[in-house]
């Protein structure tokens, strides 16, 4: 999540190498495999700048290394040299952010379920309150016993 926000926010990135093959006629600059690399992403870029008309077209895909399930970023770069427009394809974005909330909100619950089956009580602080109250792991012979009454409970 950090690293993605990174990338989203600007700014500088050292770039270890630095590779990729341009033609170049009539002054439109052509790459079909431009790709920077660092320990932090791996940058493809293909499509062209045309000098004479003074303007861009270009797509970007950036592969960010950490974590290793981040989605690959999509941009398409378009418009006036001096000021492309970056228009970027959020699809695997929403999903991994989707897919993310929905992780989380699983742990969260079946964390919640085995709790109860395991009859875990809720801590509470020293004033009573179940506020701001670090759990206590519960004693092995105890939820053994609870998962004995709740076995012949049934």
């Amino acid at each position: 999540e950090q690293a993605i926000k990174g990338v989203l926010k600007g700014g500088q990135t050292r770039f270890d190498a630095m590779l990729g093959t341009f033609v170049i006629e009539e002054g439109v600059v052509k790459t079909e495999d431009l790709t920077l690399q660092s320990q932090e992403a791996v940058v493809r870029s293909y499509g062209h700048v045309n000098l004479p008309q003074w303007s861009v077209d270009i797509d970007t895909v950036i592969d960010i290394t950490e974590p290793e399930d981040a989605p690959d970023l999509s941009y398409h770069y378009s418009g006036p040299l001096g000021a492309p427009v970056a228009n970027m394809n959020a699809q695997n974005l929403l999903q991994y952010g989707i897919s993310q909330a929905v992780d989380k909100l699983i742990e969260d619950k079946a964390g919640e379920i085995i709790n109860k089956i395991l009859k875990v009580p809720e801590p509470s602080n020293d004033n009573g309150s179940t506020e701001g109250a670090q759990p206590k792991a519960p004693k092995p012979e105890d939820v053994f016993k609870g998962l004995l009454k709740d076995v012949i409970s049934r």
